[in-house]
């Protein structure tokens, strides 16, 4: 699939910035909860304006999806400095 379809392998799809709000509508979460994992590091996010949140696809999937079945290994999550 090439990167200028919006499929789930695109790049465009994954550096999507998407709202607060959005990410609540699409996975049953109240948005008090994505605003408290912000807050606590554990999901990235990045400031676009004064008040405006938004957070990339890619790391609120890489943030609902920790464990690996391949490795057998729960992930670092996504906030978390390696050392």
């Amino acid at each position: 699939m090439t990167d200028s379809k919006k499929g789930p392998n695109s790049s465009t799809y994954r550096n999507q910035l998407i709202s607060i709000s959005r990410l609540s509508e699409e996975n049953g979460l109240h948005e008090n909860t994505i605003r408290g994992y912000i807050r606590n590091g554990q999901l990235p996010a990045v400031l676009v304006g004064p008040r405006l949140v938004r957070v990339r696809r890619s790391d609120f999937d890489a943030f609902l999806s920790p464990y690996s079945p391949s490795t057998g290994r729960w992930a670092p999550l996504v906030g978390e400095v390696k050392s």
